[in-house]
C-alpha cells in the first residue's frame, strides 16, 4: 500500500492513499462563526463546500501552522446520517513524502482510546513508527452531523442549521 506522510509534532503518520482523492495547497478558508475549534472553515471545491478538519489541532494542542508543507488533503468519508459519502478536507501542517509499505509490516499498536479512535496500525520503517489514520474515524458522530447535515442534494455542511 502506498501512504502519504505527515508530521505532528515530532511523530510521523500516514494516511493510506486509497482514502485521498486529491491534495491540495493550504488555501484560505471560508471561516464560521461559533464552529467547531477543530474545523479550520470551508474549502470551495470546484463549486462545492468542503469542511476543513485541523488534523494537527484533533492530535496535539496546537493549530496548523501556514508552511511550504502544509497541504489539505481530500477523502472521501462516509458519515452524517445516511452514511453516503462526503469530502473531507485535512489540513496537515507538514506532509513529507508518499512510501510504499507492505500490508504485511502493519501492526496494532496495541493502545486504543476513545479519544483517538482514527489512530490506526502502526508500521516501522528505517527505525521509526509510524502510525496510520483511520480516516473513517476521524470524526465523532454528532461532529459528522453537524458537518453533513443536507437540507436537500446540493447542501453540504451547514452549520447550527434547525432542524
Amino acid at each position: 500500500m502506498m501512504i502519504l506522510l505527515f508530521n505532528v509534532g515530532g511523530d510521523s503518520y500516514g494516511i493510506n492513499v486509497r482514502d485521498i482523492v486529491e491534495v491540495l495547497p493550504n488555501v484560505t478558508l471560508k471561516h464560521f462563526p461559533h464552529g467547531p475549534e477543530y474545523v479550520s472553515g470551508l474549502l470551495n471545491y470546484r463549486g462545492k463546500t468542503v469542511p476543513v478538519v485541523d488534523l494537527t489541532l484533533l492530535m496535539s494542542s496546537h493549530v496548523s501552522r501556514d508552511r511550504i508543507s502544509s497541504r489539505i488533503v481530500l477523502v472521501n468519508y462516509q458519515g452524517g446520517h445516511d452514511s453516503r459519502y462526503y469530502l473531507l478536507g485535512l489540513l496537515i501542517e507538514k506532509t513529507t513524502e508518499t512510501v510504499k509499505i507492505s500490508d504485511h509490516d502493519l501492526v496494532s499498536s496495541g493502545v486504543v482510546t476513545k479519544d483517538t479512535p482514527f489512530l490506526g496500525d502502526v508500521v516501522i520503517r528505517d527505525g521509526s513508527i509510524t502510525q496510520v489514520i483511520n480516516t473513517m474515524k476521524i470524526l465523532p458522530c454528532a461532529m459528522q452531523a453537524v458537518l453533513f447535515h443536507d437540507h436537500h442534494e446540493e447542501t453540504v455542511g451547514v452549520i447550527g442549521a434547525d432542524d
